[in-house]
């Protein structure tokens, strides 16, 4: 709820400004519709007229302050939590047009991996509301992906899937998708079983040999400590290991099972676990989707067997950035890369036969011949410049393949052999997926899960922007030989290759926020640099923090002098940063300046009157005499690609920047952006002690200077 300034400089802005009497009224309409009794409220208000009117009505409970002597930075991490905390919430209320608000909503879909519909910003005062009508809290049909993993985990209530032994991995990542988020909707801890890794049926054959297939945890595939950030699990051979006698599965829902008769106590085979106890088997298909219903059942384990579930793609992506590969994947991928390619932009194509060559023969734009395949390459050659090229594919027709490998040359990876365990097989199909995350581009085939998976590692892992991606539709026009052009053009460039192999170019990109800019607008223009120094293909160097005080009440806007800096590795996780692209904070940079390096050019873009010099020495970040070899007047440069992208100066700053990335490209890239893990220690311990595993509703409520 935000006050203090924004009552002056938002009191002509319709619905901006909510009064004590429209917070509360907007705050049992939520209410109402969800029967979540309990509020948070994080707010600037200094009028405890009105705080004690909120309080008197709605009973929320806020955070303890800091005092007015207490440190910027104490300030600035407390401040930081209440984001989390209201991250972590089931429910949110902002206020329209505050940075602040907009950075909980990021860190709400980013990081928490809340659906869109559980945050709005309070609009027009609504009409006066009845008291809450308040229901059961275990009835969840309105609700959202709820507390924190730590709170969830202390419920004791469990929900086991187990995938149809017919769906090969990529299929059984999708189910892990919707039981998760089906998991959070019910505030259930989510039991994973173990991954079915199967073989192809033999050439001339559709589907999978169901025989000899072999099971693995998850762990050995996905990294589930990231996924326990998010939200708690538990591998099934450990959940059974740690039922006490007398425990078992309360219900088991089968929805694979054709002429299913429902039992009484019995015992089945669940994800080849053999003689799995089970007090009853249900006959329901349908029931996942059934919100209501499973949010009133109160059997403490509740199972579904035989599951194809698959998550909508808009949802998916928000829950994929926390569903990442083990390390050694990554690890295998960025060294392949490396090797291969340098710091060189690529395209990676997956091309699916095999097969589809019975399946999809019908399918118009799903097959693509070899010359198709190279008609699709060139064209994308011929538009962005990029040469070389990575091919991952099932073919085992060698003569298709000679045809590709003489017109286009594509790299590939080292196959397996037949007789390889099915688990190297896998992990050496998501090293490929990992690869095709990388590159520059990417083209795909349609209808592929395959191709899905690499799209949506892109998108959530890398962050590259959906326009760097396609699947090959009908088969194009010839296209002549690509008309290459030089590999630094990067007008039509997306976010490029790796980590490892972008800070080998020796480039950089350096950036200072006007020192007007709070700290969420600097972290928004830390996300609009991120993204250009993707790419650009240069290394980021990250300004230190600039924090700043409130002017006095009455006033509008923040307080220059006294500003302190702190290094933004204080306040963000930059070993998660990392892992997306390099970035090197700025005190670190200057000191590894060899004598005679320097800032080859600085653009100005927020001098009034700027006139471009020589070599000078100026004052960056604070930082005072920091070398130059010139000052340039180029306002806009920032977003011209083109010409950024053939600039030879090995280190390229911008000072004065209040520059913000749309929110449509943020969100790609907002989950390697992370709070220190000490801020969502602090929320989660909060929330934990204040709310337990009960839902609440979590209001931003900004006044001051909006009034």
């Amino acid at each position: 709820w935000r006050r203090t300034d924004f009552l002056l400089v938002r009191r002509s802005h319709p619905g901006v400004l909510q009064s004590a009497s429209a917070l509360t009224a907007h705050v049992r309409r939520v209410q109402s519709a969800t029967g979540i009794r309990r509020v948070y409220l994080a707010t600037d208000s200094d009028d405890q007229a009105e705080l004690d009117q909120v309080e008197r009505a709605i009973d929320p409970v806020r955070h303890s302050r800091t005092d007015s002597a207490a440190s910027l930075l104490a300030r600035a991490q407390l401040a930081n939590v209440e984001i989390a905390i209201c991250g972590m919430a089931s429910r949110f209320l902002g206020t329209r047009t505050s940075s602040y608000t907009l950075a909980i909503l990021e860190e709400r879909s980013a990081i928490f991996g809340h659906a869109t519909d559980t945050s709005e910003e309070m609009q027009v005062e609504p009409p006066p509301a009845p008291e809450a009508a308040l229901i059961p809290s275990r009835d969840v049909s309105e609700a959202p992906p709820a507390s924190p993993a730590v709170t969830v985990g202390r419920t004791g209530m469990f929900l086991v899937f187990d995938v149809s032994p017919l769906e090969q991995l990529n299929k059984q990542r999708r189910a892990l998708m919707f039981y998760l988020d089906l998991s959070m909707r019910l505030q259930r801890t989510l039991v994973l079983p173990r991954a079915r890794l199967l073989r192809r049926a033999p050439p001339g054959s559709v589907g999978v040999q169901t025989s000899g297939a072999k099971y693995v945890r998850w762990g050995e595939i996905f990294n589930l400590t990231h996924l326990r950030r998010l939200h708690p699990v538990v591998e099934l051979e450990s959940f059974l290991d740690s039922l006490a006698p007398g425990q078992q599965i309360d219900a088991l829902v089968e929805l694979g099972q054709h002429g299913c008769v429902p039992t009484g106590a019995v015992r089945v085979e669940l994800n080849g676990v053999r003689r799995v106890p089970v007090a009853e088997t249900l006959c329901a298909p349908g029931l996942q989707h059934d919100l209501h219903t499973l949010g009133g059942m109160p059997q403490r384990v509740l199972a579904f067997s035989g599951v194809t579930d698959q998550l909508p793609q808009a949802r998916a992506i928000t829950l994929r950035p926390n569903v990442h590969f083990v390390q050694a994947t990554y690890q295998a991928a960025s060294q392949f890369v490396e090797s291969t390619f340098g710091a060189a932009p690529f395209l990676a194509i997956h091309w699916r036969r095999t097969d589809f060559l019975l399946v999809r023969r019908s399918h118009p734009g799903v097959l693509q011949s070899a010359s198709a395949l190279t008609a699709h390459v060139r064209r994308v050659q011929s538009a962005t410049g990029i040469r070389r090229v990575y091919l991952a594919t099932d073919s085992d027709d060698q003569a298709e393949l000679d045809q590709v490998e003489r017109a286009i040359d594509p790299v590939r990876h080292s196959r397996t052999d037949s007789a390889a365990s099915l688990l190297a097989r896998a992990q050496l199909a998501n090293v490929e997926i990992a690869i095709c995350g990388m590159a520059s581009r990417f083209l795909g085939t349609r209808t592929s899960s395959y191709t899905l998976a690499i799209l949506e590692e892109r998108s959530a892992i890398f962050g590259h922007a959906t326009d760097t991606s396609e699947e090959m539709q009908v088969e194009p026009p010839p296209a002549p030989e690509a008309a290459l052009i030089p590999s630094r053009d990067v007008s039509e460039a997306p976010p490029a290759s790796p980590a490892v192999t972008v800070g080998r170019t020796g480039m950089f990109l350096v950036f200072d926020v006007s020192p007007l800019e709070q700290l969420n607008k600097q972290r928004r223009a830390l996300m609009f640099y991120l993204d250009l120094s993707m790419r650009l293909q240069r290394t980021l160097v990250l300004p230190r923090a600039r924090l700043l005080r409130r002017a006095p009440p009455g006033s509008v806007g923040v307080q220059t002098s006294g500003a302190k800096y702190v290094r933004w590795g204080e306040i963000f996780n930059l070993t998660h940063l990392r892992r997306l692209h390099p970035v090197v904070e700025l005190e670190s940079f200057l000191d590894s300046l060899a004598p005679g390096q320097q800032i080859d050019a600085l653009v100005e873009l927020g001098q009034h009157g700027c006139v471009p010099t020589g070599a000078v020495r100026v004052e960056l970040n604070g930082v005072r005499r920091v070398p130059v070899a010139e000052t340039l007047c180029a306002p806009g440069l920032q977003h011209d690609l083109h010409t950024l992208g053939g600039m030879p100066q090995r280190v390229l700053a911008f000072s004065g920047v209040t520059d913000q990335l749309p929110q449509a490209r943020a969100i790609t890239l907002r989950p390697n952006v992370h709070f220190v893990q000490a801020t969502y220690q602090a929320a989660s311990q909060f929330v934990e002690s204040t709310f337990g595993a009960a839902p609440f509703l979590a209001i931003h409520w900004r006044r001051t200077d909006f009034l």
